[in-house]
């Protein structure tokens, strides 16, 4: 019985290292990125899919304007777009949210430009 408990302890250990290895071997590690690219990764990771054909967009570029406060939270102070929508949806998706990377000064402006284009 304890040899039982042992080799399924131990599969469970090789397995969990498999996934781990696995997750990371296809994507490029944050590390590998410059503070402004893992923040930029940062930023597209809390936009969900905007519906945009709904709101009678077919393609808008967008410029975004924002610091990190002290509590490494977005605060966006440019929405550089006509579309009320885009820009309630840009505020609704990221004001606030936490965003923290290593290296990057706080209270620096940064700038994104976002393209949407409906499916």
């Amino acid at each position: 019985m304890k040899n039982l408990k042992s080799s399924v302890s131990l599969c469970l250990l090789v397995f969990a290292i498999f996934l781990t290895t696995t997750a990371f071997a296809g994507n490029p590690s944050l590390k590998d990125l410059s503070p402004q690219q893992s923040l930029n990764k940062r930023v597209l990771s809390l936009l969900d899919k905007p519906e945009l054909a709904d709101h009678g967009i077919k393609k808008e570029t967008v410029t975004i304007e924002f610091t990190l406060n002290e509590n490494n939270r977005i605060e966006l102070s440019e929405i550089d777009t006509e579309s009320e929508y885009l820009k309630n949806y840009l505020n609704r998706c990221l004001q606030k949210e936490k965003a923290f990377v290593e290296g990057l000064e706080k209270d620096k402006t940064h700038s994104l430009t976002l393209r949407f284009v409906s499916e």
